[in-house]
Parts: C-alpha cells; structure tokens; sequence
C-alpha cells in the first residue's frame, strides 16, 4: 500500500511538473513571439523616423546648397542679364555642384525656361502652391510627379535682390535612393515607394527581391497609411509593413513610403528559447520521476500543515506558527515560513501606515484627512463647529531648486513640529500636499479663528536651522468654517484651498473663504498648477519685437515678449497666465526665467555681430522683490554683458500701486546703470509728481493710442502732447503700435525718438530675428543711440 502510494504521487508529481513545463514553454514561446513581432513594429515605427529624418537631410543639404549657389554673385548676374546659352551653362553647372539629379530654371510668370530633365522647355510650371510657399517662406518641398519619375522637389526664389526666377532642384526617388536609405536603416528591412495617380498606381522604387515586388505592386492601390505597422505575406514571404503618406506637390497624386520588416527576422531570436524550453521540459520530467518518488515518503502530513499555513496567511491570519520539529528541510521550512508570515504582518502595518500617514512629518495624509473630517461631521450632527484650514508654505519649490531637497524636506519637517505643538488633541493635523497642510480645530467666529492663526503664527517667529541655513517659514493660510448638520469634508477643505489661493493676490498672509466671491474657476486652478510646471518643462519661449530710432530709422533695441507653448492647448496667450502668475506671485519665478533667457540670447546676438539692447517687462511683485537687483546683476554678469545691454520696462500701474517700493527698488537698478522704461503709459493714473522723481528714461506711449492716431486727431493730440512731456522732462519717447507708413511719418515729424510696432516688425522667434536683422539696418555699436540710464536734476 505504500508503495502503491509513492508510486501514485511520484506520477502525480511528474504529470503536474510536464504540465506545468508544456504551458510554460508553449506560454514563453508565444509570449517571446509575440514580443519579437511587437519589438519589430516599435522598430519599424523608429526606423520610419530615422528615415523621414534622413530624406528631410538629404532634402535640407539639396536646399542648402541651391541657397548658396543662388546667392552666388554670378549665378544670379547670368540668370537675371545672360543669354539662353549661359542660363543654360549655369544650370547645368548647379546641377552637378548640388549633386542633384533634375534641375528646372522657372521665370516669374511660372514659365519652365530650362529643364535639365525634358527635352523641350518653354511651358507651365504645374505645381503652382509650390512657388506661392517659396514666396513666403523662402523655399518649398514637397514630392512632385513629372510623367511616371517622382522627385523630392525644393523650389527657392533667385534673389537679386528681388526675386528674378525661381530654381527647382529635384531628387529622384528610384532604386538607387531606396537601396541608399535601405543601407542606412537602423534594422535589416526593404523601402518602397508606392506612387498613385487618379486610379493608376505603381512602385516608383523598391529594394524588394523581383518576386515579393511584383506581389505588392498588385496591392498598391489596397495600401492603407496608418501609424500602426500591419502584417502582410507577400509571395509566401511574411513581412511586418508600415505604410505612411508622403507630402505631394499635386493633389490629386499621392505617394506613400512602405516599410518591409521580415517577420522571419524579428522572430529569428525566439528559436533558442524554444530550444532551451525543450530542454527543461525533457530534464525537468527525468528529475520529477526520481525526486518525487524519493521525496514522497513522509511528505503529505508537512505539506498538508504547511498548506493550512498557507491558507491561514492567504486569511491575513499570522498569529499561530507552524511548530514541524526536525533539523531536515521541512524543519528549516517551518522556521522559514513563521519568519515570512511576521515579515508580511510587518509590511503590511507598514504599508497600511504609509497608506494613512505621511511618510516625512507622520501626520495625516490627505485621504485620511478627508475621512477624519468626515468622521467629525458625522459624530458631531447638528452641534457640529469647525474651521477648516490650509496652510500653504510659500516658495517651497525655490528652496528646493536653490537649497537643495534635503533642506526643504528639513523646513517642512520642523513646520510639521511647530504645528503639532501649537495643535490640541482634539483638532486636526494633516500634511496633504508637497507644500500645504491641512488643520481642523473647534473655533467658528472670525475673532476666533485670527486668534488661533495668531498662536500658529507665533510659533514661527523664531527662524528656523536647517543645515547651514536659516531659513524665514513664509507661511499662508486659508480658512473655511462650517456649523450645522450636514457638509462634505472635500468641499469644505477644497473652500479652504480657494481662500490659500486668494491670499497670494490680496497682500494678506490669511483669507476666510467667502461663497459669494471666492468661487475660483476650476479651469484657472489647473492652469496655475500647469504654468508653475511649464519653466521646468521648457514650455516658455521668447519672441522678439524690434525698436527702431526713428530719426535714423535704424534698429537699436528688441523688446522680449513671453510666449507659452502648452503641449495640449497650443498657444496660450499671455494675457491668459501672466494675470494669474501675479495673482499667485509665480510671476517672479517667470521673470527671473525670462531675464536669464532674454541675456542668453542678447549674447548670440551679439556673438553674431549685432550689439543691440535687450527689453523685459516687470511686474508690480517683480518691484517689490528685494533681490531682483542681484539677479539682474548675476545674470548681466553670468552672460559677460554690461548694463548697457539691458533695458527694463515697468508699467505704469505696477509703479502707482506701491509708489514707495518702487522707488526704492528703481533706485538700485538705477545705481547699477540698468536704463528704465514706463511702459503702457498714458493707460494709468500717473501723477506727474513720481515720474518726475523716477529715474526712468524712457516713457512708451500706449499703442491704444499710437494705432488710430492716422485717422483719429484726438488719439494725435494725446501722442504730440506726449512726446512733449517727455521731451521736457528730459526723457526719450517710444510710440507702441505703429500699423502703417502715415502714423510712421507722423510720429516722425512730431520728433517721437523710438517706433515699435507690426508696421515695423512682428515678434519673432531668436532665429527668425537674426535672419531679420541681417537684412536691416542695424545701429553700429560705437554710435549706438539706445536707451541709456538718464540723470535728471
């Protein structure tokens, strides 16, 4: 009978380790497979990257090099004054010097002059769009059908310095590109080029073998574009094929890039692992008939005790240990199972404490803040009386980013502690956030609730040690009070969140929530939490709007102007976040990254030879922010540049709100010989008094009235009257938004000394601007007549 039962379970064992082999080797087979087919798609997709990337080179060294050649001095002489022989010669020399294999001469009136491709010249161009995109951005590129040869077509315009013809600069797509891009894929795979023309279609170049070409020229029509790679046997011959549309000059042609990964090579990998599996299979069913007959004997008591254990544990019951005496490996088992059920018990308290506290300062989190506060309402029915608080800690992420994250761990660690002493054993204290907590205490009358914000601010009198620094808690409160039945804990602590947020546009360290005016749009919420993200994200970028003297009509200053480019909504417009970052003073953290850009840039400019003054805008915060003079000063020296370089604009609103700051600061940036600027003037309430006593040198007439001034004699008035004033207050005058060549000449006349506006340029980016003031007249450093500091007395 025992052998009888050794034997039983010696099969059983074997039966169940060859099951469990078979589903294995047949589940890791599969899955490898499938992860081979699928590691060949994300290949296929990054080769048709790579690819893209290597024609638009190969295109961009085509265009490059026809810029060049068409900037030559006598290529342009012989286009615009050479007979048809030597416009002809020229050609036929770009030809050969751009390494292009068809090149077009096409006149003005769209006439095909000379075409190194066609035996006979004098007709239409047929791709209209292409010129009027070259017209405007200087150059088009598109693949361009001539007959049944397809051609990666640049058209750029011949500048003499108008436009005296266009050059069209072809490269055919045939075989020999197809094999040239095939050798320099990242993997092992064929390219076609599927060309399509009304209901015709046909491959203009494969790298296809004879056999699984002609397979897929039958389907071509049938090719559908997709992101997603497809599979698809072609003669006998599995392949995994991407399909993707290429740009067409004609639209009523199309052309489509087809990828051809083999399957066979992107699972080749897998068959040493079915190998290996095999293997297992066969040495894993030798071992299980031995082992298990010699390890049947007195196994099933241990093993069924240790699956009572097992089960005990699967209950979340650990407190009875299994007791197996014996120093064989059943004994050692015991020992070792009792050691992981007190290891799970452990990380499981530990898991359902961090689920319930935070892991830094051991407070509540905000879950459970939530579920205690609503615990509360409950308990406490009609008698309920409380006032929810959150307590935001200002510029935490700037200590963070300048003191490292061990310093602001310390601050919030040595808050939290200040907090729980100045906190009851009946009120509530939660860390819900990076920077917020959260509190919740009896009192409901505002006298009350001042006089617990007072004792919780008292605490942080003291500074506060962390490491080598000492450190000023900065700290802001936001309260929502509740009495009464009822209530829902997230609405309340989200009230409580509002009121944190008022305080950072109303010159208070504390705000009560008031539900009749500090309903917030949850849309603004977000796009506070997302801008105070974009600077590290490198979402902001800067555009560049040209000054120009007016008297010389040459360009001496840009003004830097914020652009937002938000990776879901597009372009945000800085009338959207800049109010918003000076309600939450994140406006500081934006000019600091402005001014730090607006130098860098400043310095390419002038790395290119273009000396010419940088302006950036300042907020009321930025004014009132005592170390903005030492950062324009690091950042002036961190770029190696002077004062001179940079002009700094304030509007009039941010110079009346708090006059005496103002001053003040002005008076160190002056000190430093940084020049000043009133923007937007004429919009405020300025008294005449504190411009006269600013050391500003400039005042910038508003465009709302520079715009209409042609056609509106008021709007004139106001700008003469203006320009006077600042003339006899010994300051320089800029007019904003100037739109045509009358308020231009007017303004001239007047003796207005800088012009800003669309009728001169438009913002632009830093590479668009270099590009313009190569074509401009530009100041001369050594008679530069920019904006500099002015001493009036």
């Amino acid at each position: 009978m025992r052998l009888k039962f050794r034997t039983k379970l010696t099969v059983f064992i074997g039966a169940i380790l060859v099951a469990i082999q078979l589903v294995n080797t047949v589940s890791v087979y599969t899955s490898t497979r499938q992860n081979a087919l699928e590691q060949g798609r994300h290949q296929l997709t990054f080769a048709r990257n790579i690819l893209n990337r290597q024609i638009d080179e190969l295109t961009a060294r085509l265009a490059e090099g026809a810029r060049v050649v068409t900037l030559d001095f006598g290529f342009r002489e012989a286009i615009a004054v050479g007979d048809e022989a030597t416009k002809r010669s020229v050609i036929l020399n770009m030809k050969d010097r751009v390494a292009a294999d068809r090149v077009m001469l096409i006149s003005l009136e769209d006439e095909i002059l000379f075409d190194t491709g066609a035996r006979s010249d004098k007709r239409s161009f047929p791709f209209i769009d292409m010129l009027e995109t070259a017209d405007v951005d200087g150059r088009a590129i598109a693949i361009a059908s001539f007959g049944n040869t397809l051609y990666r077509l640049v058209v750029v315009p011949v500048l003499a310095p108008e436009p005296i013809a266009w050059i069209g600069i072809g490269l055919e797509i045939n075989d020999a590109l197809a094999h040239r891009l095939q050798s320099q894929a990242p993997i092992p795979m064929d390219i076609t080029f599927s060309f399509r023309s009304g209901t015709t279609s046909s491959l203009s170049a494969s790298t296809l073998a004879p056999k699984q070409r002609t397979a897929l020229a039958k389907i071509s029509a049938r090719l559908a574009t997709s992101d997603e790679p497809d599979l698809l046997d072609l003669a006998d011959t599995a392949y995994i094929v991407l399909a993707a549309p290429v740009k067409m000059a004609n639209e009523n042609s199309s052309v489509t890039m087809v990828l051809q990964y083999s399957v066979q090579r992107a699972i080749s990998g897998t068959y040493p692992v079915l190998i290996s599996m095999i293997v297992l299979l066969v040495g894993g069913l030798g071992l299980a008939l031995v082992g298990g007959f010699m390890l049947a004997r007195g196994v099933s008591r241990p093993l069924n005790q240790l699956v009572n254990a097992a089960e005990r544990v699967g209950k979340g019951e650990y407190a009875e240990a299994i007791d197996l005496k014996g120093n064989d490996e059943f004994g050692t088992l015991s020992s070792t199972f009792n050691d992981m059920m007190t290891g799970i018990r452990a990380r499981e308290e530990k898991i359902s404490h961090q689920a319930r506290y935070d892991s830094l300062t051991g407070l509540l989190n905000r879950t459970e803040f939530v579920k205690a506060l609503e615990e509360l309402l409950t308990k406490r029915g009609d008698t309920c009386q409380l006032t929810i608080v959150v307590l935001g800690v200002a510029r935490l992420p700037e200590t963070n980013s300048t003191l490292g994250y061990e310093t602001g761990d310390g601050l919030i660690k040595e808050i939290s502690h200040r907090l729980t002493l100045s906190t009851g054993s009946n009120d509530l204290l939660a860390r819900m956030g990076g920077d917020t907590f959260g509190l919740v205490f009896d009192e409901t009358s505002v006298s009350d609730a001042e006089a617990v914000i007072a004792r919780l601010k008292t605490q942080f009198e003291r500074p506060i040690p962390i490491r080598d620094f000492v450190l000023a808690a900065d700290l802001r409160f936001g309260l929502a009070f509740h009495e009464g039945a009822g209530g829902d804990a997230e609405q309340l602590i989200h009230q409580a969140e509002i009121a944190e947020f008022k305080t950072h546009g109303n010159g208070r360290d504390w705000h009560i929530f008031d539900p009749e005016t500090d309903e917030v749009n949850p849309e603004q919420l977000l796009l506070i939490t997302e801008m105070r993200h974009a600077i590290e994200e490198q979402q902001f970028e800067l555009h560049y709007q040209p000054k120009i003297n007016l008297k010389s009509e040459e360009i001496f200053a840009v003004e830097a102007l914020i652009r937002w480019q938000h990776p879901e909504r597009g372009m945000v417009s800085p009338g959207q976040f800049i109010p918003l970052a000076e309600q939450t003073g994140d406006v500081r953290q934006i000019t600091q990254w402005a001014l730090g850009q607006a130098l860098k840039d400043a310095t390419v400019l002038r790395d290119a030879g273009r000396n010419i003054q940088v302006a950036i805008n300042l907020s009321a915060l930025d004014l009132g922010n005592s170390e903005l003079p030492d950062q324009v000063s690091h950042a002036l020296a961190a770029n190696n540049l002077s004062a001179n370089a940079l002009i700094l604009e304030i509007t009039e609103s941010s110079l009346m709100s708090e006059p005496a700051v103002a001053r003040n600061s002005l008076a160190i940036l002056d000190d430093m010989g940084i020049a000043l600027s009133v923007d937007d003037y004429g919009t405020g309430y300025s008294s005449l008094a504190y411009l006269k006593d600013l050391p500003v040198s400039e005042l910038k007439i508003d465009q709302a009235f520079v715009r209409d001034m042609a056609t509106n004699s008021e709007d004139e008035l106001i700008v003469r009257s203006t320009v006077d004033l600042g003339h006899n207050l010994g300051l320089k005058v800029t007019a904003e938004g100037i739109e045509d060549a009358v308020s231009f000449a007017q303004l001239q006349r007047m003796g207005c000394d800088v012009g800003q506006g669309y009728f001169i340029a438009k913002p632009m980016n830093l590479e668009n601007l270099i590009q313009f003031l190569s074509e401009s007249k530009v100041t001369k450093e050594k008679d530069m007549p920019g904006l500099t500091r002015q001493r009036r007395g």
